[in-house]
């Protein structure tokens, strides 16, 4: 079977190929709950489904995302939600079996009815009592598997069986930007080990410190700068709104404690900060 893509079909598919390979674009948001709230969107429409929900499984943390559910739903999914080693468990044995059945089968752009029969899935308690109300019917998505993450998966929903994604042809739509949906989770892993080595860095220094995102919000305060903030609580939040209105590399906060020098600048090649330190 082959679908047919007009040229708006390819620009849009180029776009959402854009956005999945971008998970390190500052954008609107530079967290992962950005990048996340971005896939979750662009897919949604490139298929017309009604709901996205980005599912992030890892060992201890299971991390749902949808741009177009509302946080009581969202809540409750995260109840439903183990993770292990067998990826995404629901405390619904049906759906749990069909879920580790795709991942056995490494299956990677999906239709729901691959894994099950339709009438046991309206069956199961958490269609029923949770994603059906909230409109979360007919599902379609991709997946991917990496070791140390479990299973990473968009999960898109529409209301009504009749939408003409909810069909082969949406699978095969989705099984084009596979590849580059795996190639953004791979990138992101990376990002995370970057910056893991990058804070252990950042802990060894004496200097009270910081690093900052690409729009200012911090990611990473270092043990000497914890320290700091405990020993005086008024650095916080004066620290916090000196960040948000910098002019000059170098900027003096106060409290009624001490005074302090702050200095911003970027990280050198090697990854020790430049003038990024909060020198205090």
């Amino acid at each position: 079977m082959g679908i047919f893509l007009d040229s708006n079909a390819v620009a849009q598919l180029t776009a959402v190929q854009r956005v999945l390979l971008s998970p390190l674009d500052p954008g609107d948001d530079p967290s992962f709950d950005g990048w996340r709230g971005r896939v979750t969107a662009a897919l949604r429409a490139l298929v017309g489904a009604d709901h996205s929900i980005f599912f992030f499984a890892q060992p201890g943390e299971s991390l749902v995302h949808d741009d177009a559910m509302s946080t009581d739903v969202t809540n409750r999914l995260l109840t439903l939600i183990a993770s292990d080693s067998g990826g995404i468990s629901l405390a619904d044995d049906y759906q749990t079996e069909a879920n580790r059945r795709r991942m056995q089968l490494g299956i990677e752009a999906w239709h729901e009815g691959m894994f099950g029969d339709r009438a046991q899935l309206d069956r199961s308690p958490v269609y029923q009592e949770l994603m059906h109300p909230a409109g979360i019917r007919y599902l379609i998505g991709l997946s991917t598997y990496p070791t140390e993450l479990g299973e990473v998966s968009v999960s898109l929903s529409f209301e009504r069986s009749s939408a003409p994604m909810y069909s082969a042809a949406g699978v095969e739509l989705l099984g084009l930007v596979v590849p580059a949906f795996k190639a953004g989770v791979r990138l992101w892993q990376q990002l995370g080990r970057h910056r893991t080595a990058l804070g252990r860095t950042i802990d060894a220094l004496p200097t009270p410190a910081l690093l900052l995102d690409p729009s200012g919000q911090p990611l990473h305060l270092n043990r000497a700068l914890v320290e700091l903030l405990a020993a005086d609580p008024a650095a916080e939040p004066t620290l916090r709104r000196a960040l948000t209105s910098l002019t000059a590399p170098t900027h003096t906060i106060a409290t009624a404690r001490a005074r302090y020098r702050l200095t911003v600048g970027p990280l050198t090649s090697d990854g020790l900060p430049d003038g990024g330190t909060v020198a205090l």
